[in-house]
């Protein structure tokens, strides 16, 4: 006869309820968004302050506002995470003690004879009790563990992103200007070169004259008519 693990059993009894998980996974990840991007708020807030005299406040100001808004969003977020969670683990408790009860209803009164009482009580009561604070921890540090994790790498990425976004125009243009700088420098240097080079003649040789073909073949002796 094949058998089912108990892990198996619970998270087969959790299945009702996955609708409440995904609003309880919804709430953790806007909660933890939130609070990673309270320090980014922070962080604008001190660039609207230069220096003594030089203080913006009416940025200042609103960016504060925003930073009221987010506390406030997380502490809601956070709650709704929890009133989730623990709402699934009561249903999911009272699931197992209907069925329990109803096992307890079926099986032969000489089960009941031979075992304590007591300890058929504790299993419907503490065990049960204990499987339902199990799950409740379980999903309140796995859903903000996780979520917590994914978001600061997420915001880690965006913030290195636009950082380097902001500096490449400044890089290109200087590379731009380093290498325009470049080219005129060999520009002058080739000039240079060439004019302190002086043409290599033969002895004897002398610059061509500027007088016409025409000209030069008139002064040209006559041969003698035969």
């Amino acid at each position: 006869m094949k058998t089912t693990s108990p892990v198996k059993k619970v998270l087969g009894s959790l299945r009702p309820y996955l609708p409440l998980l995904a609003a309880a996974v919804v709430s953790a990840l806007i909660s933890v968004s939130l609070t990673l991007y309270i320090p980014v708020l922070i962080g604008h807030a001190i660039d609207r302050i230069i220096g003594k005299g030089q203080v913006d406040f009416a940025d200042v100001a609103q960016i504060l506002g925003y930073i009221g808004i987010a506390v406030g969003g997380v502490t809601v977020f956070q709650w709704l995470m929890q009133y989730f969670v623990n709402l699934v683990c009561y249903k999911t408790v009272r699931d197992l003690r209907r069925a329990v009860f109803r096992k307890l209803n079926t099986v032969p009164l000489s089960y009941i004879d031979t075992h304590a009482h007591g300890d058929l009580i504790s299993r419907v009561i503490n065990d049960v009790d204990a499987v339902g604070d199990g799950l409740a921890q379980l999903f309140l540090q796995l859903f903000a563990g996780i979520v917590t994790i994914v978001g600061t790498l997420i915001f880690m990425l965006m913030t290195d992103i636009s950082a380097l976004s902001r500096r490449l125009p400044t890089r290109s243009r200087r590379l731009r200007g380093l290498t325009a700088t470049t080219m005129n420098y060999l520009t002058l240097a080739s000039r240079r070169n060439t004019q302190a080079l002086s043409p290599i003649r033969p002895r004897g040789w002398s610059t061509p004259s500027s007088t016409p073909l025409s000209a030069s073949s008139a002064r040209l002796p006559r041969c003698p008519a035969h």
